[in-house]
């Protein structure tokens, strides 16, 4: 596909999801996951899935998972499956997991996700073909190609609400230990920046 049939495709997910969800969800994204999970960085376990189970369905050797911290954005790297149109518009969608038919992957409820927003309103994905940032939770939009991205490589950037939400993200990058990531199968190592 060409840049203009990926805005045509996030253009067609967002008039989707405004017939599905109204043009006003704001009351879908406030505290999205405070119900679900007491610590607000439960949502680097939710990446941490996600990664496992695109590892799981992918072909790559490498099995390391990469943070990288900055003052201002979070991002996430790894290998393995990359994003095909079913993921775009499960992700952008609320309680629609591709996860659910397979009972071999970790998450599987289609709200893991979402839990970035409560750290940024703008999380940023560059997978296979497919570069977009999504936005009021549901809408994707195209965004810059032009990123450092080895083959098979996905790159999920996460620009922070603000400088207090990197020091919470700190704290919770130094919680990861063995022990914590015990129930992955298919990472190896999850070096930290």
């Amino acid at each position: 596909m060409m840049a203009n049939d990926y805005q045509s495709f996030y253009a067609d997910i967002r008039k989707d999801h405004e017939k599905r969800y109204g043009t006003d969800i704001s009351e879908y994204g406030k505290n999205f996951h405070e119900d679900f999970y007491a610590d607000k960085t439960h949502f680097i376990l939710e990446l941490l899935q996600n990664a496992e189970d695109a590892l799981k369905h992918g072909n790559h050797t490498d099995k390391t998972i990469r943070f990288e911290l900055r003052q201002d954005t979070l991002s996430l790297r790894h290998f393995g499956k990359a994003f095909d149109e079913k993921d775009v518009k499960s992700i952008c969608s609320i309680s629609k997991s591709t996860k659910k038919l397979d009972s071999t992957t970790i998450g599987k409820f289609g709200i893991g996700f979402k839990s970035v927003y409560d750290f940024t309103n703008s999380p940023e994905i560059h997978s296979g073909e497919h570069h977009f940032q999504i936005k009021d939770y549901v809408h994707p939009f195209l965004v810059d190609t032009d990123v450092d991205l080895k083959p098979d490589e996905t790159l999920i950037r996460l620009p922070l609400n603000d400088a207090q939400r990197a020091e919470i993200i700190k704290k919770g990058l130094t919680k990861l230990n063995k022990r914590t990531i015990l129930f992955l199968r298919h990472i190896k190592t999850v070096p930290r920046e």
